[in-house]
């Protein structure tokens, strides 16, 4: 995606590379609530952007109110923006029917884009590796999947913590943030007061199950489980017995 911004007309054109991209781009942000955007210049708080999101196949207008800035590199300001109207549908487009000759093209394709994955991620985690903390806190923030994958395991907080902010990182990859030795009690604490992520239900689960998760946080979380869950916490071996003990009581009062 490439953001272009007009400060004069406070608009921001979104290009996207191809349509599925642009779709999935609204998706996050009908579930969400906010978008992030990259700006060489910050505009006020509050103010209003008129933004376009662009493919090749059609666009968008969305005005949007800004909610927060902050600083995501040298020149750079995150932007975070709710828009103020309920977001319109993408025209809809006829997909071309697959031949048997297409078919084939398209597997071929799908195995060498597997294959130069495999090969791009291991180089993709080396040069990661060669970074120092500030330079993967500023990669974090605007990380592609492969990097995000990498940068999922790292032993930072910070990093973590900005890993949270990039606009595109999914649910599945939060799961996985929770779920990691590697999260710091202050990055789960910060995953749990977002209301995007403590909205799913398998983020609270993961949440509760983490040992790194101050246990006042645990137990508010507790009564938001289902009654199989309450019952598997309070029977487990792997979790504190004072999760154990909360969770029992709550399976108790539900029977």
């Amino acid at each position: 995606m490439q953001t272009l911004y007009d400060s004069a007309t406070r608009r921001v054109d979104l290009l996207f590379d191809s349509p599925d991209e642009l779709q999935k781009y609204l998706t996050k942000i009908r579930s969400r609530g906010l978008f992030i955007v990259r700006l060489p210049e910050p505009p006020q708080i509050h103010q209003t952007l008129s933004v376009r999101l662009r493919s090749q196949t059609g666009e968008i207008s969305i005005e949007s109110e800004v909610q927060q800035i902050f600083r995501s590199g040298a020149t750079e300001h995150g932007v975070a923006l709710r828009p103020l109207a309920e977001l319109p549908d993408l025209p809809a487009t006829e997909a071309p029917r697959a031949t048997d000759d297409t078919r084939e093209i398209t597997a071929a394709a799908e195995e060498e884009t597997n294959r130069r994955s495999e090969t791009t991620g291991v180089s993709i985690a080396v040069d990661i590796r060669r970074l120092n903390v500030s330079q993967r806190m500023r990669l974090a923030t605007k990380a592609s999947r492969l990097e995000r994958q990498v940068l999922l395991r790292d032993n930072s907080p910070q990093v973590l913590m900005a890993l949270v902010a990039n606009p595109h990182i999914d649910e599945q990859e939060v799961r996985d943030l929770v779920r990691s030795p590697h999260a710091a009690s202050g990055v789960l604490q910060h995953v749990a007061k977002d209301r995007r992520w403590s909205a799913n239900y398998e983020i609270r689960l993961s949440l509760i199950k983490n040992p790194k998760t101050p246990t006042p946080l645990a137990q508010r979380l507790l009564p938001s489980l289902r009654t199989p869950d309450l019952q598997t916490l309070a029977k487990s071996p792997n979790v504190r017995e004072a999760i154990k003990g909360a969770a029992l009581r709550l399976y108790l009062e539900k029977l």
